[in-house]
């Protein structure tokens, strides 16, 4: 069986990067990233009920969603703000 090549940091930023390009320019997207961010103030909301604030697992699991949420408003964010330049990363040789 063949092992598959892990890719370095800077391809997946590259792959990551060109894909997110193309979906920003979308109003589609917009409706979609629009829902993430419902999301994650309904997270925010749930998070704080008794159920989720007395239970030390769902308090972890909840706190990752909302990281989780943030995390992709803040990159959706960063292309909508400041385009990436479209630079080749070189291939990984390994």
């Amino acid at each position: 069986m063949k092992k598959k090549k892990l890719l370095t940091p800077e391809i997946r930023a590259k792959l990551l990067t060109d894909s997110m390009v193309a979906l920003v320019q979308d109003t589609r997207f917009e409706v979609f990233m629009d829902q993430v961010e419902e999301m994650k103030d309904n997270a925010q909301r749930d998070s704080i009920s008794e159920a989720v604030v007395g239970d030390s697992n769902k308090m972890l699991a909840a706190a990752g969603e909302i990281r989780t949420y943030i995390a992709i408003l803040d990159l959706y964010h960063h292309f909508l703000t400041e385009p990436p330049a479209t630079e080749e990363v070189p291939e990984d040789e390994s």
